[in-house]
């Protein structure tokens, strides 16, 4: 036990001599960039994932995003209980975070927010003169976390994404929370 707490000590010592020495050690600082992305991937829903996002530097260390996030059903169709269902998700969020890296690798951490749209429309065939259909649309604040890390030392470069959304917080493991890898370009920024 005095092992761990020797190593959780002197880890944390590290770090703060590290952020002490953050002036002198240039290639963890996060350069000025601005970026777009274009991610696919898979969210927790089972549903097929599509992103863009608009990333821009303001300090060494700070950026701001933009990103939208459009979500569609694999299949969910059921033939045993004879009901198909369709929804999609339409997410719009900026947000502020941190950023750390050089020229070859950015990761960053993103509080965001804004909106999100639903639409989504199950139908049941259960006779053959009546298919009751219930059609929903919602539109609801949205709250998350978006981890973004970036790898590549020319304009282009491979990007992936977490988001993990908060809101609602009661339905937390229900969110549609995504993982998704992509391709991005890299603005010319003048310094």
């Amino acid at each position: 036990m005095k092992k761990l707490h020797l190593l959780i000590a002197s880890f944390l010592v590290l770090v703060t001599l590290n952020l002490n020495a953050q002036e002198t050690v240039p290639t963890y600082q996060s350069e000025k960039f601005k970026s777009i992305e274009v991610n696919g991937g898979l969210g927790w829903n089972f549903s097929q994932t599509l992103s863009f996002a608009y990333q821009q530097n303001i300090k060494r260390c700070f950026a701001w995003i933009a990103l939208t996030q459009l979500q569609f059903p694999i299949n969910l169709s059921n033939q045993f209980s004879l009901e198909s269902s369709k929804f999609f998700n339409w997410v719009q969020v900026a947000g502020i975070g941190g950023t750390l890296g050089n020229k070859r690798f950015n990761n960053s951490l993103y509080v965001v927010g804004g909106g999100r749209l639903y639409y989504s429309k199950l139908t049941g065939n259960h006779t053959i003169f009546h298919e009751p259909t219930l059609i929903t649309n919602k539109l609801m604040p949205e709250l998350g976390l978006l981890y973004n890390l970036k790898v590549g030392k020319k304009k282009f470069y491979f990007t992936s994404q977490i988001y993990i959304a908060l809101y609602p917080f009661k339905n937390f493991i229900e969110n549609p929370h995504t993982l998704s890898i992509g391709l991005g370009y890299k603005f010319k920024v003048k310094n």
